[in-house]
């Protein structure tokens, strides 16, 4: 039993000392360099922030003429679910699959019209005006499947959340 411990214990030690990590540096250079090439209007373009909605059609795919619009005009991220406003066509929630497809997608739509600048997605997760911070149900069941819906319980929000 000793045997297999140590074993295990030192072939693990090996794998990790030859893992390659990437140093913060190593990314902030980068990120550095596709800064400092930006001209005025690609700043003016990075600091426009367009909600996801705007490059939905009726039927939640992706309008690419509206990307690529947005894209020649050096738009730098987006934000939310296009759900945010309820559901549409009976669609209340996307899978992760289809999450990735979509802003891959972006992604590779935005690089190609503006010159190779990546763009930032973000999910407004985390509501609050006049109440605890709380995580949305979307950021919570996609980070944690044990996430549940809590009924309300007196002195609490009827969507409070708790993970297991």
């Amino acid at each position: 039993m000793l045997k297999s411990w140590f074993t295990a214990t030192f072939l693990t030690a090996l794998g990790l000392s030859t893992y390659q990590y990437v140093a913060a540096d190593q990314w902030d250079g980068r990120a550095d360099e596709i800064v400092d090439s930006f001209s005025t209007e690609d700043l003016i373009g990075q600091m426009a922030q367009i909600d996801i909605s705007v490059l939905m059609t009726d039927d939640l795919e992706l309008d690419e003429d509206t990307v690529r619009k947005y894209a020649k005009m050096r738009v730098g991220s987006y934000l939310n679910s296009p759900l945010t406003s309820g559901p549409k066509n009976g669609t209340y929630l996307w899978t992760a699959e289809k999450w990735r497809e979509v802003v891959t997608r972006i992604q590779e739509i935005t690089m190609e019209e503006n010159g190779g600048h990546p763009m930032i997605y973000g999910v407004d997760s985390v509501h609050g005006a006049r109440c605890h911070l709380r995580p949305w149900r979307y950021a919570l069941r996609t980070a944690d499947q044990r996430c549940r819906l809590v009924p309300p319980r007196p002195g609490l929000r009827a969507r409070s959340h708790h993970c297991s």
